[in-house]
């Protein structure tokens, strides 16, 4: 096994759930392994807010989050692949973009058998149990929200996730009229539930809230991850679908898979295909 000196650096890409995924592995990697395990978070247009802006600190002695460092940058086309060749002269032995590891333990044997390893990617870069999430704690002004909404809970609460927008697979598969339809049943079989929406997609939002009205909670605002304030909406929002009894989601969206992770409760996921 490595020395303390070896390090893993993962850096997380895409949305905010994607990121959450690759740091979680980091987390989980660095209780098995003795190598330094660091998670570089940037703030760019695919989620448009630092870790500290969303979370509570999670590091320990032997992981951490940071600011993205220059040398860190994921290789592009429009980069032209420079920061490989950086972190090569600065002695990265290993580097992998866009990691899905081939087997569960990939990484804690590279970490093991490597000094310098670098991963960027948006997946799970090594297993987790789902009760690791709890280890991530919303900034109190962000658990002030949440604490708000979710006392008012009733006692028969459904999520509801709709992902539209970049998300292409999703939008092929979940369609918004086919969570209306899912809604209604539950409404026929429930006449007393409410459910908690979120979407990333206002204009969803607003035709659910006309078709079903006082049955939706929901936030105001939009959840835009080209923003803070929408960024910090999102944990918000997944969050409060955490604390429902079950949840309606969407194909393909790490968002609807991690909601459930969070809360440990079931979930039915909306996909034309399974008609």
């Amino acid at each position: 096994m490595n020395d303390t000196s070896a390090t893993v650096v993962l850096v997380p890409q895409g949305g905010l759930c994607n990121r959450l995924r690759v740091l979680l592995s980091g987390i989980s990697l660095s209780q098995v392994v003795s190598a330094k395990v660091s998670v570089e978070w940037e703030r760019d247009e695919a989620c448009y807010a630092w870790f500290n802006e969303l979370f509570l600190p999670v590091d320990t002695p032997s992981f951490q989050v940071c600011r993205r460092h220059w040398w860190a940058r994921p290789i592009t086309r429009k980069n032209l692949h420079w920061p490989q060749f950086v972190r090569t002269i600065l002695g990265w032995d290993v580097q992998l973009s866009n990691y899905v590891p081939a087997k569960p333990e990939e990484l804690r044997s590279l970490a093991e058998r490597h000094r310098k390893v670098f991963v960027s990617g948006g997946s799970v870069a090594f297993p987790y149990a789902p009760s690791l999430l709890q280890t991530l704690r919303p900034l109190p002004e962000i658990q002030k929200r949440i604490d708000s909404i979710t006392r008012e809970f009733p006692e028969e609460i459904i999520g509801v996730h709709v992902r539209r927008t970049d998300n292409i697979v999703s939008r092929a598969e979940s369609d918004p009229e086919d969570f209306v339809k899912a809604m209604e049943e539950e409404v026929e079989k429930h006449p007393n539930v409410v459910f908690y929406l979120a979407t990333d997609d206002f204009a969803v939002k607003n035709e659910i809230c006309r078709r079903f009205g006082g049955k939706v909670l929901t936030l105001p605002t939009p959840t835009c991850r080209k923003s803070l304030a929408g960024i910090q909406n999102a944990v918000v929002d997944l969050w409060c679908l955490a604390h429902t009894k079950r949840l309606i989601g969407s194909y393909w969206s790490s968002f609807t898979d991690t909601a459930a992770e969070l809360g440990g409760i079931p979930v039915a996921i909306v996909r034309k295909s399974a008609q």
